[in-house]
């Protein structure tokens, strides 16, 4: 399968994968097995993106062996608070 995606979609995607990311890990005292599909999901993704070439919204870290949304691209506290935010009004 593939999909094509603008530069803008895929930001806005990464972005949503980063929300993903953080609901998954945020509250993590322990590890939990039941993630590991998702975060190796995750990694994927952030890896195809890296490779075509937006190696400015993701950084790999060559120590950990994985890849990261790079500060540049990271709203993330800005689209939690309007996650928050929205659910509240649920």
């Amino acid at each position: 399968m593939q999909i094509k995606f603008t530069k803008n979609e895929m930001e806005k995607l990464l972005e949503l994968l980063s929300i993903a990311d953080w609901v998954l890990t945020s509250m993590d005292v322990e590890e939990d097995e039941r993630k590991d599909d998702y975060l190796k999901l995750l990694q994927k993704l952030y890896h195809e993106a890296y490779e075509s070439g937006m190696t400015k919204e993701i950084e790999y870290d060559e120590d950990a062996k994985d890849y990261y949304l790079s500060i540049s691209l990271n709203r993330l506290p800005f689209l939690i608070t309007s996650l928050v935010l929205w659910m509240v009004r649920i």
